[in-house]
């Protein structure tokens, strides 16, 4: 039996703003934490050395800029704390250096385990299955803030930090009532992953969905994608609607796409596809790059137009991937494993004139500096000159659409 942390019962959150977020926790009468945000809702200001109750100006503690976290000292700006990158997090130490973390992560975006830039691990992590990490004294532990989920971990009332809410692991509940509870009338307002969390990831973000036009022969044609609320977009048990999608990756290319002569996508002679990325931050997160969808010669397959389905996955040993990029000390990056609509149709391409079957089909990026000639061998990519955008724009998500045209 795990006994519930007493700090939790102690401690309560005293003001809340218009929009059910945390402002200000007491222990008694004494304030203890005090949180600002942006009008967007995101998270600006987490103070904990309380020098004021009346004011943040005298106040020290954690300021949030983009993926970056700030140190403030009475009410100022003291320095970099750390930032965040695809595969963890750089964080600066006691004595002004700086290092690099990395992030095992398990299917829910957890973090399992911590190392350093010398493959040591720093910390490991076990949970129970709403989230609360096993109290296990051989389990190593660091001053990392961000493991369930990987959301970060706020002291002052034992919750985690999702953005919209916050979440207790200890009580097993969200702390704040859905604001779209009204739509999912059978499950608790306060209920956390439909009661699941062994397979759901609770919904912050919404969704896209295809938008068409009939063309003069009365055929009905995709012309892209667009922004779906909420409420339309998850069912009672949190799961995404079918024909919904967390991201869509759209490639725009030819039978006639080739690398120019340096190697590159942008070389003399080049004719890329144009590929539109409809990311998980919402409505106006959409941006173009360069890509392939064939390969660069005849010697590898070609994957056939159509729809795929996409999700955050390893390329193992590969250079493109993560583990493969950290054994040959180059810089990581995330990369996605392609599967059917139905996902059990094997993937097909054509090789030669004759189908074949593909498998292990990823979308990656290409090398760094952007040469493809290693990269381009059948499996959809962009620039990787480029490929950082990407990956803000599709994070871990599990839920991707590809689509292919030529």
């Amino acid at each position: 039996m795990v006994k519930l942390n007493k700090r939790s019962l102690v401690k309560a959150v005293d003001t809340y703003n218009s929009i059910n977020q945390p402002q200000q926790v007491k222990c008694g009468s004494t304030v203890k934490h005090k949180f600002a945000y942006l009008a967007d809702g995101r998270k600006l200001l987490s103070l904990d050395d309380i020098k004021s109750n009346d004011s943040i100006n005298k106040d020290g503690g954690l300021a949030y800029i983009g993926s970056s976290v700030f140190i403030i000292n009475e009410g100022k700006y003291d320095g970099f704390e750390s930032t965040s990158f695809s595969a963890g997090r750089i964080v600066r130490s006691g004595n002004g250096t700086y290092t690099v973390q990395y992030h095992i992560t398990d299917h829910l975006g957890s973090v399992r385990a911590v190392l350093n830039q010398s493959m040591t691990v720093l910390e490991q992590n076990d949970y129970y299955p709403f989230g609360l990490r096993h109290p296990n004294s051989a389990l190593k532990t660091t001053a990392n803030r961000y493991r369930y989920n990987g959301k970060e971990e706020i002291a002052a009332d034992a919750t985690s930090d999702y953005g919209a809410r916050q979440y207790s692991a200890e009580f097993c509940q969200w702390m704040q009532v859905d604001p779209l509870s009204e739509k999912f009338y059978s499950t608790s307002p306060y209920g956390f992953c439909a009661g699941n969390p062994l397979r759901f990831v609770d919904p912050d973000g919404l969704a896209w969905r295809p938008t068409f036009y009939v063309n003069g022969l009365g055929d009905k044609k995709i012309n892209g994608y667009e922004w779906v609320e909420p409420e339309e977009s998850y069912d009672i048990q949190g799961n995404l609607l079918e024909g919904l999608y967390e991201a869509v990756v759209w490639f725009q290319g030819s039978e006639d796409e080739r690398l120019g002569e340096d190697g590159k996508m942008t070389g003399k002679g080049a004719n890329p596809a144009q590929v539109t990325i409809y990311g998980i931050n919402g409505e106006d997160d959409i941006s173009t790059y360069r890509g392939m969808t064939t390969p660069k010669n005849s010697e590898f397959s070609t994957l056939n137009e159509g729809d795929y389905l996409a999700y955050y996955q390893d390329m193992a040993t590969s250079p493109y991937g993560e583990a493969g990029a950290l054994l040959r000390g180059i810089p990581t990056a995330l990369t996605y494993q392609l599967k059917s609509l139905d996902g059990k149709t094997p993937l097909k391409g054509m090789k030669k004139g004759q189908e074949v079957t593909m498998k292990d089909v990823f979308f990656h990026r290409t090398d760094w500096d952007g040469t493809a000639r290693n990269a381009s061998k059948g499996c959809p990519t962009i620039d990787g000159r480029q490929w950082r955008n990407v990956e803000k724009q599709l994070g871990k998500s599990s839920n991707i659409l590809i689509r292919i045209n030529r």
